[in-house]
């Protein structure tokens, strides 16, 4: 079975009128150019808040063409893009 590869050209859709979601969508696109040189298929990386996942959790679902997170709050939905960032792309939470 083919991974998810995160590139250039992965797309980040989330609902970015929440603060915190705008933020963390836009570390993550930071990090993904600071540490990333080339473009690939294109893919996407989608946040969904769904009350029912639990306060500050989420949830991955990882297909080729999509990482879906699944997040219970705005902090969930954080933690999951730093998440992303950290094992994908091997930057800290707390790096600046």
């Amino acid at each position: 079975m083919a991974a998810f590869i995160l590139s250039l050209s992965t797309a980040i859709l989330a609902d970015e009128t929440f603060p915190v979601l705008h933020s963390g969508v836009e570390i993550l696109k930071r990090d993904m150019r600071d540490t990333l040189t080339e473009a690939g298929e294109q893919n996407v990386i989608r946040v969904v808040l769904d009350k029912s996942v639990g306060e500050e959790r989420y949830k991955a679902e990882v297909t080729p063409q999509e990482i879906l997170l699944t997040c219970g709050d705005d902090l969930g939905a954080m933690y999951a893009l730093l998440s992303v960032s950290e094992r994908a792309l091997g930057i800290h939470p707390l790096d600046w």
